[in-house]
Formats: structure tokens, C-alpha cells, sequence
């Protein structure tokens, strides 16, 4: 008799963790639905900013100092809301399993100036600097646009974090492998 309930308790915890494990990946496919319509919604208003943007710079003769520097702030937020957007795009394709990436030859010096010169605008509003010291790096057999995410996302948490001075980074070959470091 012990035994026998002992085996009809294990399989009642093996039917509700069943249960549980369906409840989840329900839970996790609405998410992801979620980040796609997500990002696809937000979007459609920062491509209408953009060309809003454009038709404002083209309408202003760049005298004032004080609209160039708007128009620099408002293109500094636009990039900053398409990289997250693109951050949930691309959590929402790893999550829902419909990630490929699109492997191909990268120079990570290449992008990491990419990145850097995206950051300067912000490290400026913050009263900072970047300091970048590249070396000699191999290229990379890799998806470009999601190293190119990873490091603008790096070095936007980076900057967030860093409290004073300039912001430091080192990319280095290590044999077969490439080092970034960050300083603050």
C-alpha cells in the first residue's frame, strides 16, 4: 500500500509538472508574439520621427546653434530607440527559435569603431570620452549585425555606468580568440 502511493503521488507531481511545463511554453510564446507586434508597433512611429527629422534639417539653414544641437539630441534618441527595438527584435527571434544567423566574414575593428562613433554623442552629453585602442585583429567568420548590437549595447551600459572619467576600450588578438576590454 506505501508503495503504491508513493506511486500514484509521483505521478500526480509528474502530471502537474507536465502541466507547468506547457503552462510556461504557452507563456513564453505569447511573450515573444509580444516583443515581435512589439517592436514591429514602435517602428512605424520612429521611421515617421525620422523623415520629420529630415524634412527639418533640410528646412533650417544650420545658423542656430541650438538647433543643430536639437536636431543632434533628437537623432542621438531616434538611434538609441532603434537599437532597442532591434535588442527585442532579436530577443524575440532567439526566444520563438526563428534566430538564423547570417554568418559571414566581420572586421570586429570595423564595427567596434562603428560602435564607438555612435556612442561619442552620448559620452559627450555626459561629459565624457572614448578612448578606443584597436590593434591588429583577424577578421571573424560571424553574424555582423548582432556583434554590432552586442557592442552598441555594451558600450551604452558602459557609459551609463561609468561616473567619471573616460571611457577606455582596448580591443587585442589572443591566438585565436579577440579580447575587448572596457575601462572606466
Amino acid at each position: 500500500e506505501d508503495v503504491a502511493s508513493r506511486q500514484r503521488g509521483l505521478e500526480s507531481a509528474l502530471q502537474a509538472l507536465a502541466l507547468e511545463r506547457d503552462n510556461a511554453r504557452r507563456a513564453n510564446l505569447i511573450k515573444s508574439n509580444f516583443l515581435r507586434m512589439m517592436s514591429h508597433e514602435l517602428k512605424t512611429p520612429v521611421a515617421a520621427l525620422q523623415l520629420q527629422l529630415h524634412l527639418l534639417e533640410r528646412g533650417t539653414d544650420g545658423s542656430s546653434a541650438t538647433t543643430a544641437e536639437g536636431i543632434g539630441r533628437m537623432r542621438r534618441s531616434i538611434r538609441r530607440l532603434m537599437l532597442l527595438i532591434e535588442t527585442m527584435t532579436e530577443w524575440a527571434r532567439v526566444e520563438s527559435g526563428r534566430f538564423e544567423p547570417a554568418a559571414a566574414r566581420v572586421d570586429l575593428a570595423e564595427l567596434l569603431r562603428a560602435a564607438v562613433d555612435d556612442a561619442r554623442s552620448s559620452a559627450s552629453s555626459k561629459g565624457t570620452t572614448i578612448e578606443l585602442d584597436v590593434g591588429a585583429l583577424a577578421p571573424l567568420h560571424t553574424d555582423a549585425r548582432l556583434v554590432s548590437l552586442l557592442l552598441q549595447n555594451l558600450i551604452g551600459y558602459a557609459l551609463q555606468l561609468n561616473a567619471r572619467g573616460p571611457l577606455a576600450i582596448r580591443a587585442t588578438q589572443c591566438g585565436d580568440l579577440q579580447q575587448i576590454r572596457l575601462r572606466c
